[in-house]
Parts: C-alpha cells; structure tokens; sequence
C-alpha cells in the first residue's frame, strides 16, 4: 500500500480525491464540504489500496479524523462536526487537481481522466480561486447521473 499526498473526501459514496501544491486550497476545500455534510477520509496524506479495478484511499493511522487548517491548526472533524463527519475509507472515483491558473481546461473542453496505481478515473482540473466545493458538488452530481462535461445537470 502506498501513500501520496493528497486530501480525500466522501460525498456519499464517491471519493474525491483532492491533488494540488501546498497552499492550493485542499484542506479548505475539504473544510468546506465536511462542513455541508460530507465526509474527511484523509487530509495530507493519503494510503491507496487498489484491488481490481476498484481504487480505496485511507488516512495514515495518526492522521484519521485530522485536518490542518492554516491559522486554526490541527482540528479533530468528529470533534467539531460530530462522529459522521469522517469515514474510515471510500472507493476514489474523482480526481480533482488544484491549480493557481490551470492550462489544460477549456470551456466545455473534453474530459479529461488519469491513472493512478494503473486505475483510470476521471480528472477535474480547477482553479484555486474558484468556488471549489460546490463545483465539485456539482461534478459528482453530473458523474452519478451519467451525464458528460456537454450536458446540463437537473434540467427538466
């Protein structure tokens, strides 16, 4: 099992895994949606465990229910939010990657995916200074409904 850096989130069933440079809004980010009522898995540091084509991620064993915030420090989600508010693993379905000005993303540009320990999922690219949460809110939404970057989410 191996470990990289990165933050993980669960909306429901789906995670989220959050890449990008230190300062680029991860752990705010994941701040946000635990928030709303979703779930930390892994702040920092994430241990993926790939069986099949199924791709898991975890908190390293000192990390569980632990976020780092700048200018707070390090906060217990369970403590603050309540024992919901972290999971001990999810299956990783998105990726998302946090970008000060980001090249590879176009209006409604194709999709874009990556491969991680040889399992392909879906990538979002983002700009940090973009509403995040509710954009990846939004993402996992369209993915569960099966619609592509072109197609418009809940219209009637």
């Amino acid at each position: 099992m191996n470990s990289i850096p990165a933050t993980l989130i669960a909306l429901e069933d789906c995670g989220v895994l959050l890449r990008g440079q230190a300062g680029s809004g991860k752990s705010d980010t994941a701040l946000a949606l635990v928030a709303a009522g979703h779930q930390l898995v892994a702040d920092d540091a994430v241990r993926l465990q790939r069986t099949h084509q199924q791709l898991r991620g975890s908190a390293p064993a000192n990390g569980r229910g632990l976020i780092y915030i700048r200018s707070l420090g390090l906060i217990d989600v369970r403590r603050v939010f309540g024992n919901n508010a972290y999971r001990d693993s999810v299956a990783i379905e998105l990726i998302v990657d946090l970008h000060s000005n980001p090249k590879d993303t176009a209006l409604l540009g194709g999709e874009l995916s990556t491969e991680i320990a040889g399992v392909k999922r879906p990538r979002l690219v983002l700009a940090c200074h973009r509403p995040i949460a509710a954009l990846i809110r939004v993402a996992v939404t369209r993915m569960r409904a099966g619609l592509s970057e072109r197609e418009a989410v809940l219209c009637d």
